[in-house]
């Protein structure tokens, strides 16, 4: 037997939210920085992937405790930045960096 939430197709969908910035951690390199969140909640143990478009290449990190993340360098590109975690719905935002800086 089915529980009503299954047999209405009405199942809640729980969705990743994710924060972007940049960091300068020195005067040269710039990094991208950010949170990943349920609902106001941070999510740890989430991998975040930024996914240089063009070149069809990635770097991966997990958050921390605190939903945070941190990519200390990337390199000029498009990417896309997608959070996920098991049982969610991940989570993506654009970036557009014109210099590693």
């Amino acid at each position: 037997m089915h529980s009503p939430a299954k047999r209405s197709g009405l199942a809640k969908i729980a969705t990743l939210a994710l924060t972007l910035g940049a960091f300068a951690s020195s005067a040269s390199a710039t990094g991208v920085s950010g949170r990943v969140l349920l609902e106001e909640d941070p999510v740890a143990k989430a991998t975040v992937y930024a996914y240089r478009v063009v070149e069809r290449t990635f770097d991966k990190v997990a958050t921390d405790d605190a939903g945070r993340f941190l990519f200390d360098a990337l390199p000029a590109g498009l990417y896309k930045i997608v959070a996920h975690k098991v049982g969610l719905t991940p989570a993506v935002r654009v970036l557009a960096r014109r210099s590693a800086s």
